[in-house]
């Protein structure tokens, strides 16, 4: 079980049409690699408002730290609501793509507390990299999203620690939005970001220090395609 609020709601208007205090089959394990369908929650000490069983359309899955505010939310194409038995509750929820098994984990640790220092994303493996990554976007999403962009026109990034594509962008988003920040998932989000999506657009300078060592886990070619994307868009991209 993970023991993580969630609140099921409309991704229009925001009304909550369920709510509860855990949450069961959110997380599960060998669901990574981008595939979605339909998955059974099971949802702990329902709290309310509970709609009345039945078919919904779109709905969202957001999660809640301690105080009851919204961390981020994962969208779902479709939700069957059971009955309340008792305060627990069965939903059916059609994913586009899975939750990473590793994400509910560390949207506990946000919960209890957002991150206030850096270097969280690289306390674990590849998957709690690849599940830090996916947490700090859902929350970028979020009205109200704490991770903020910090203030300057030059922003460093080390190198040592980027031993795949997921620390790449995990340490990115750190860099220039501070402790949970997101600056681009892929190439194709560091461009979003880049033209005006999350952060702060350029020109400013990218510090790579100790770019080779990254080189050597990223590949040139990848790398090279990283560092083209911040050109183009108007990053002075410096070596360290």
């Amino acid at each position: 079980m993970c023991a993580l609020a969630v609140r099921l709601r409309d991704p229009g208007t925001g009304a909550a049409w369920v709510e509860a205090g855990a949450v069961e089959g959110l997380f599960e394990a060998g669901a990574a690699g981008g595939r979605g369908g339909e998955r059974e929650l099971s949802l702990r000490g329902v709290v309310g408002p509970v709609v009345g069983p039945g078919r919904l359309g779109p709905a969202e899955v957001a999660l809640l730290d301690d105080a009851g505010a919204v961390l981020g939310a994962y969208p779902v194409e479709a939700v069957t609501v059971g009955p309340v038995d008792g305060r627990d509750a069965v939903v059916r929820c059609s994913f586009h793509r899975f939750p990473h098994p590793a994400a509910g984990a560390v949207w506990q640790e946000w919960a209890r507390a957002f991150p206030s220092a850096p270097g969280g994303w690289a306390t674990g493996g590849a998957e709690h990299r690849a599940g830090w990554l996916e947490v700090a976007r859902l929350h970028a999403a979020t009205p109200g999203a704490r991770a903020g962009e910090r203030g300057g026109g030059t922003y460093g990034l080390d190198g040592r620690a980027l031993v795949d594509r997921a620390a790449l962008y995990c340490a990115l988003g750190e860099a220039v939005k501070g402790p949970g920040g997101y600056y681009g998932a892929n190439l194709d989000a560091l461009h979003d970001c880049l033209t005006g999506g999350s952060g702060p657009r350029p020109p400013f300078t990218l510090r790579w220090h100790h770019a080779a060592v990254a080189r050597a886990h990223l590949g040139e070619e990848y790398a090279d395609a990283f560092a083209a994307t911040l050109r183009e868009a108007g990053v002075e991209l410096a070596r360290g």
